[in-house]
């Protein structure tokens, strides 16, 4: 190919690329990301949408409760007033895809010190199983040191320049998310040890490099962390299982970085390319970034040696899944032999996104149907009531679209009845660490800052000890809910006594709770 291209034409292409993705956004107004209902409904309450209305006695929005993991929270607070929640939540997924995709992109240019096609990964590797699962914060963290990566590696400083940056760094990208400042941390110790593999006393020198590179951005998340005063997991009326260890779950959590719906596709499409990457390194057209191969094994070692759960974080072994799968893409350089930079490459992975993209968009507009059925049904619901959540047959074995072949995006399709009806919900997302969201009394004492949804037999035996623990707001749910909101509702009868049926419309139906004296 021309140098031409090279300087203009190949950029050009692969940051338009990085748009390609964005398609879904702009087509699927409510897109079935697992948690993206529930934080859309705290959006609209930092920019200020329960001003005037029954909410504003219910939810209190303090910026005490959270100092990280609030990046999507501060984009409302500045553009929620002018914009809308519902155009925040847009630039929120947006960024959520875009910043990833370009961290890569540049960091991947300047490590190979050219534009190459492989660069082109990055738009690939955005769209994966954390997008999926509505983790924005986590997923522009992470975009944030990709890109503070690209401009510290290719700023030419010793390490002592640089540990003051990337402190800062650290500590502002651990607002967005904690995770993003350990990123940045392995991101960054990974690349100073060097492309070639060190060899005895070059070890040594080449583990010293990465510490004084990679511990600046770690402290700078601890300092933040330390002056918090809350931190993640602290709050009392969590109902997260801590310390949960499952080899299933960390065999899952190695493929999320290229799994969003249908695993069994995905999986097979990460076996097509790990095989052409393998044929490709054999013949000396890629060659492997060994600093990056250390950071990829430390990755995994914590995938093993850490739980599943840590206090109220979950899905640990997905998050750093993905990051191993970022790193081992990023590792991959143009070789010595010819041909890399050619057509095919070039075509194949350019289709890869625009299929991919495709298949993104057909699963959101499906499981958008089924968001269209619960507003639907909410819409006759009385404004400023409380609204309790059942779904049926929840888990694997639901009916409908599913994350990663196991969670219904159902879960917090309910919410929607906050920023629509005005309506309480018990399972906002407002726990204190992570959401600077407070709930007011009396209703905090039915509230959980985070869960699942109960199976509507779970009202006939609301006091049994399991029920109670998860699902404290059960408890005299008569006199506490005005409504019941029924999902994956097809086909099902609703057992409980005492209910009249609102709306159905398939997916989602409505019940209204009868009086005791009507029901008897």
């Amino acid at each position: 190919m021309s140098s031409r291209w090279h300087r203009l034409g190949l950029p050009t292409l692969i940051f338009a690329a990085c748009l390609i993705p964005l398609v879904p956004v702009a087509l699927v107004p409510l897109p079935p990301l697992l948690d993206y209902p529930n934080h859309l409904a705290r959006l609209w309450l930092i920019a200020g949408g329960a001003t005037g209305t029954p909410l504003e006695h219910v939810y209190a929005v303090d910026w005490s409760l959270a100092w990280v993991n609030i990046g999507i929270d501060l984009v409302a607070l500045v553009l929620g007033p002018v914009l809308g929640a519902d155009a925040v939540g847009r630039i929120c997924i947006a960024l959520a895809m875009l910043l990833p995709a370009l961290g890569f992109v540049l960091l991947g240019r300047v490590m190979a010190k050219q534009w190459h096609p492989l660069l082109l990964l990055g738009p690939v590797l955005t769209m994966n199983s954390l997008l999926a699962l509505g983790f924005l914060n986590h997923q522009i963290a992470v975009g944030l040191a990709l890109l503070f990566a690209a401009g510290d590696t290719a700023w030419r400083a010793g390490a002592m320049a640089k540990f003051v940056p990337r402190a800062i760094a650290g500590a502002l990208i651990s607002i967005v998310h904690p995770f993003g400042a350990f990123a940045l941390a392995t991101i960054l110790a990974s690349l100073a040890m060097g492309q070639e593999r060190p060899i005895r006393a070059a070890f040594v020198h080449a583990v010293s490099r990465a510490i004084m590179a990679g511990s600046p951005a770690f402290i700078g998340g601890l300092a933040l962390a330390a002056a918090a005063p809350h931190l993640p997991g602290g709050d009392p009326r969590t109902t997260a299982v801590a310390w949960v260890y499952s080899w299933g779950h960390k065999l899952v959590g190695l493929l999320a970085g290229v799994v969003s719906y249908d695993p069994a596709m995905e999986f097979g499409l990460a076996l097509i390319l790990g095989w052409l990457v393998f044929l490709a390194v054999r013949r000396s057209r890629l060659r492997l970034h060994a600093g990056l191969l250390a950071g990829i094994l430390g990755c995994i070692t914590l995938v093993v040696a850490l739980p599943s759960n840590i206090g109220d974080a979950s899905q640990v072994e997905m998050r750093l899944g993905a990051l191993a799968l970022t790193l081992a893409a990023l590792a991959l350089l143009p070789g010595s032999a010819a041909g890399l930079a050619g057509a095919p490459v070039l075509a194949f992975l350019s289709i890869l996104i625009f299929a991919r993209t495709g298949y993104i968009t057909y699963f959101w507009r499906e499981g958008s149907r089924d968001i269209a059925a619960v507003e639907e049904v909410l819409a006759f619901l009385p404004r400023g009531t409380s609204l309790l959540s059942l779904q049926t047959a929840y888990g694997p074995q639901s009916a409908g679209l599913r994350i990663y072949g196991a969670w219904s995006p159902a879960l917090h399709f309910p919410t929607r009845a906050v920023p629509l009806r005005q309506a309480f919900v018990p399972t906002l997302f407002s726990a204190a660490g992570k959401q600077p969201l407070r709930v007011l009394r009396p209703w905090a004492s039915i509230s959980v800052p985070e869960g699942g949804l109960p199976e509507p037999h779970f009202l006939l035996i609301p006091t049994h000890p399991m029920i109670n623990q998860y699902f404290v707001y059960l408890a005299d749910w008569r006199e506490r809910f005005g409504y019941i909101l029924l999902l994956n509702a097809d086909g099902t009868d609703m057992p409980v006594p005492g209910v009249a049926l609102v709306a159905d419309r398939g997916f989602a139906r409505l019940y209204r709770i009868m009086p005791a004296t009507v029901e008897q």
